[in-house]
């Protein structure tokens, strides 16, 4: 099998970005995977550039018909990916504004509070499952429990509970700073990839938090 890329359709067979790739036998059903990365804008690709997977029974793009003598079928040695293929992969376009924005928080307890709650509002292309994370920036820590969400947009809260290891006055820097993510999933059956989305961040006194 031999992966090429197309540019124009002055080379229709393309170019090969990657070796070729000896196939001893594939079974009915069976999968073999060949990997080619490259830089992807969504739509800024209309035509070009193709990828072409060739297969042949000599492993080389445009063997003679004389060598394929043991492939009984003609019609399924080239497959073709289109830009339009490619930008698929990657969803739909997120929908207008911000896909994550902090609606408030408040810090929950009494003397030596460490808990931060705050509320998000997501705004998302896909309904596929999601979730939320939080983490603390250094020279802190926290820890916050991952928060599912469902649908395309909705408001949920999420809690950071920060150890108040500087109450001692050697606080490094006056600041707290949590950063919020929105995941989403790529539906692959049987498993779950998560993708980070968005992000977005506050900052608030390390003295109020930890009194």
């Amino acid at each position: 099998m031999v992966l090429t890329q197309k540019n124009s359709d002055a080379r229709p067979n393309g170019e090969a970005v990657e070796p070729p790739v000896a196939i001893a036998q594939l079974a009915p059903g069976q999968q073999f995977r060949i990997d080619h990365q490259i830089d992807w804008e969504v739509k800024a690709k209309a035509s070009y550039p193709r990828f072409i997977a060739h297969f042949s029974s000599v492993g080389r793009v445009g063997a003679p018909p004389a060598s394929l003598h043991l492939d009984c079928r003609a019609d399924n040695n080239r497959k073709e990916i289109t830009p339009e293929d490619i930008n698929r992969l990657f969803g739909s376009p997120p929908p207008s504004g911000a896909p994550l924005s902090i609606q408030g928080y408040r810090l929950l307890g009494g003397v030596g509070v460490n808990t931060v709650e705050t509320t998000l509002v997501y705004n998302r292309a896909s309904a596929a499952a999601g979730k939320l994370t939080a983490t603390v920036a250094a020279p802190y820590s926290g820890v916050a429990e991952e928060v599912p969400i469902s649908g395309k947009t909705g408001s949920t809260r999420i809690r950071v509970n920060v150890p108040c290891e500087h109450r001692d006055g050697s606080n490094p820097s006056p600041q707290l700073t949590v950063t919020y993510r929105l995941w989403g999933s790529l539906g692959q059956p049987g498993a779950v990839n998560w993708v980070a989305g968005f992000s977005t961040q506050h900052s608030i006194a390390y003295g109020d938090i930890c009194k």
